[in-house]
């Protein structure tokens, strides 16, 4: 199965998103924290994972960074209210393009089917 896991520490974010992708037919999985993200790629090997950034105990760059060595095939799409993030080095050189970066709030979700249809179907 082509699973999404969507990490995002805001409760309403979080839900919001999957429950759109849900809507999509999309099969979703969700974590809040960085440790339940891994729980949830090291049990279920998502396709692709949709990554905050500002996470308790571990941002979402570092994040994306120890799930390549868990999971090298997974795909990252970056979701950040920070209206300054700059894509760094360590994510181009694991493929994540400056496409590949959505600011919040982000007004048209159907943005993020077409990015994850575009990572799973290549």
């Amino acid at each position: 199965m082509d699973y999404v896991l969507v990490i995002d520490d805001d409760p309403s974010v979080l839900e919001n998103l999957v429950a759109f992708l849900e809507d999509e037919d999309i099969d979703v999985l969700s974590a809040n924290s960085g440790d339940s993200a891994f729980a949830q790629i090291s049990e279920n090997k998502p396709k692709v994972a949709i990554v905050d950034m500002r996470l308790p105990g571990i941002d979402g760059n570092e994040l994306i960074c120890q799930a390549h060595k868990l999971l090298p095939s997974l795909q990252y799409l970056v979701h950040t209210g920070s209206s300054d993030y700059v894509l760094p080095d360590e994510l181009k050189a694991l493929g994540v393009t400056q496409d590949d970066v959505f600011k919040k709030p982000v007004s048209d979700m159907t943005v993020f089917v077409d990015a994850i249809n575009q990572k799973i179907d290549g």
